[in-house]
């Protein structure tokens, strides 16, 4: 039998927002960290 919580997953969803917080930020760094890398290998690019 299953019991009826008002919100049973909560405490994961919410979890998981941060997480994608968390990993949005790192891609974002990463992101610039390899543009940077880029232009110090190549130049810039006009």
């Amino acid at each position: 039998m299953k019991t009826t919580l008002s919100h049973p997953n909560q405490p994961t969803i919410e979890s998981l927002q941060a997480q994608i917080e968390e990993l949005t930020a790192k891609v974002s760094w990463y992101e610039e960290q390899f543009r940077l890398s880029q232009q110090k290998q190549f130049g810039t690019s006009n």
